[in-house]
Parts: structure tokens; C-alpha cells; sequence
């Protein structure tokens, strides 16, 4: 039988109201490690303490948030409220401006990757409706 707990406020964005306890526990175990693993492989190893930080703030936020979009607590969460799913689409945008900052020889490819996300996601949220 699965653990349940309500999540505390400031995770319901990520986690829902409720969920279980390996759902909590799974995004953020390894979204630490892979987060400390790209700051050990190129390019990861070559910024400075400044782009360190975002890289793993970044990867973080990126890696916990897939894994957590795959829970039943978070996809209620957001399946409950459109003004929710619009809420978490915006801050997306929060997302790329890392990126761009991080991956300056690469910036086209930021932008338009970038660009086509967040556009299909609100596209998607619309054919939700």
C-alpha cells in the first residue's frame, strides 16, 4: 500500500495536495544527482561558481519537474485548474532565460527550442480546455 501524505503548500506546484511518499521523495533524489553529475562532465565543469549554481538550479528544476509531471498528485494538481496549468507554462519562461544565460554559443537553439515548448504546451492547454 502506498504512503500518502499531503504535500506541504510551497510543493504543491510540483508534487500536488497529495501524493506519495516515492513520488515526493523519487524527483528530488535525482534531480540532486544528476545535477551534481553535469557539474562534473564538460561543460558542466568549466563554468565558474556563478554558472555552477545554475546549472544545478537549472537541472534541478528541470529533472524533479519531468519525473513529477508523471505523478497522479501532480497531474490532479494541474488537471484540476486551467488558471494552474497557465500559471506553470509561464513559469517556463523563467526555464529558457537560464539556458540562454548558460549555453551562450548555442542561443538560436535555445530560443527556438525554447520557442516551440512553450508554445505546444499552450496549445495543449487549450485543446484541454
Amino acid at each position: 500500500m502506498e504512503n500518502i501524505i499531503n504535500v506541504p503548500r510551497p510543493l504543491h506546484e510540483v508534487h500536488g495536495e497529495r501524493a506519495s511518499l516515492v513520488d515526493v521523495i523519487l524527483p528530488h533524489s535525482l534531480s540532486i544527482l544528476a545535477s551534481i553529475y553535469l557539474l562534473m562532465i564538460p561543460p558542466g565543469a568549466a563554468f565558474g561558481l556563478l554558472k555552477s549554481v545554475f546549472l544545478f538550479v537549472l537541472t534541478y528544476a528541470l529533472i524533479g519537474g519531468v519525473i513529477a509531471n508523471f505523478s497522479e498528485g501532480t497531474s490532479r494538481f494541474y488537471a484540476e485548474s486551467k488558471s494552474r496549468r497557465f500559471k506553470f507554462i509561464a513559469l517556463h519562461i523563467l526555464q529558457p532565460t537560464a539556458m540562454w544565460y548558460l549555453f551562450q554559443d548555442h542561443q538560436t537553439v535555445v530560443l527556438i527550442t525554447s520557442i516551440y515548448v512553450v508554445g505546444a504546451a499552450i496549445v495543449v492547454n487549450q485543446l484541454k480546455g
